[in-house]
């Protein structure tokens, strides 16, 4: 096949599921009205901030890292609350579907797998329902993607790409800086070069996005990790004024679950886990915007999870081992708490769509 025809085949790869999940959004659209759902108050009130002041606002329920604030502050100050939001996950799903097709245009598999597997992704109720709201999961996800794929090639450019990333990825999600452990661990950025410019890639993004956020804030740079690990609910939580007090309390509160059976609490957690894989994410959504058909995403949800949780595990070579630290890692900071966040479900599956069409080879016999 001419580099032109792989250029041309890449194009449907990309324009096909795209197109297919365009549909199904004007259709979502069309028959469920939006209404504000889980975080969106907040995310809304941190971008609003940002677009009318230039500046990260101080009395937020919460401290995050603060890159997607930043973003959520361009894009409403540019489109409005719903044009901001809807035009940034729209073109991380956009991005998904890139990356997908770049990876198979280098034989990562056919390129039929990977449209099946793509179209599946265009359909997931976690894709669409996500695409309509404020939260960061699916922009984890497209960085998670990008430093994967980029992981895979050589050269100290790609390599400082990766790093850049990464370093987006750990100032929208904190969690998300395990990306630097298969990336530095990649077959392609071994050696002084490559190393020394995915570190720098890495550095030139977080210290000047946390030094910023620090200069404004102070610390902690994000603390919805001691909220999820305290059993302080969110009325309990901002009832204390000082910032350092509640993340003290909400610490005392794990500390005192902790001390009262480690082994009781690791079961619990353990139980969580479980649940956390079994549970469908768009459950989370459901609960705010009753007007979902909830069985049809309920179903739908649960199957493609699952389906691309199988072809990735069947796709998985040893080069590829690397591209499940973050699926896990989320997996676990997910459940160890005793507060059980399932929105990063989404987050999860998009690292494994890479995997995913070379499982369905394997199905197929064509690997």
């Amino acid at each position: 096949m001419t580099t032109r025809e792989s250029s041309q085949k890449a194009r449907w790869l990309v324009a096909l599921p795209f197109a297919l999940y365009s549909v199904a959004l004007l259709a979502l659209s069309a028959f469920v009205p939006y209404a504000p759902a889980l975080d969106d108050p907040e995310w809304l009130a941190l971008g609003g901030y940002v677009a009318e002041h230039g500046a990260l606002e101080p009395d937020g329920l919460f401290r995050r890292v603060p890159l997607w604030q930043l973003l959520l502050g361009a894009g409403i100050a540019l489109l409005g609350d719903r044009g901001g939001v809807v035009t940034l996950q729209v073109f991380c799903v956009f991005v998904a579907f890139l990356l997908l097709a770049k990876r198979a245009e280098r034989g990562g598999a056919t390129p039929s797998s990977v449209l099946i597997v793509a179209c599946a992704a265009a359909l997931s109720p976690q894709f669409l329902l996500y695409s309509r709201h404020a939260a960061n999961e699916l922009f984890v996800g497209v960085l998670a993607m990008g430093v994967l794929v980029l992981m895979e090639q050589a050269g100290w450019r790609r390599a400082l790409l990766a790093g850049a990333l990464a370093g987006c990825a750990a100032m929208t999600k904190l969690a998300a800086v395990v990306l630097v452990l298969p990336a530095l661990g990649g077959r392609r950025l071994q050696g002084r070069a490559g190393l020394a410019a995915f570190c720098l890639g890495f550095v030139a993004l977080v210290l000047p996005l946390a030094g910023f956020a620090v200069a404004q804030l102070g610390w902690p740079l994000d603390d919805t990790s001691t909220f999820n690990l305290g059993s302080l609910d969110a009325e309990a939580w901002a009832a204390y004024a000082d910032i350092g007090e509640r993340n003290a309390a909400a610490w005392s509160s794990f500390e005192a679950a902790w001390r009262a059976g480690p082994v009781g609490y690791l079961g619990r957690a353990g139980g969580r886990a479980f649940e956390w894989l079994l549970r469908p994410g768009s459950l989370d959504l459901l609960s705010w915007l009753p007007s979902y058909p909830p069985l049809l995403v309920e179903v739908a949800d649960v199957a493609i999870f699952f389906g691309v949780l199988l072809l990735a595990v069947l796709g998985t070579t040893r080069a590829s081992l690397g591209f499940w630290l973050l699926p896990v890692a989320l997996w676990i900071a997910c459940s160890f708490p005793q507060k059980t966040p399932y929105s990063p479900r989404v987050t999860v599956l998009m690292p494994l769509l890479l995997l995913a069409p070379s499982g369905l080879d394997w199905l197929r016999g064509r690997r």
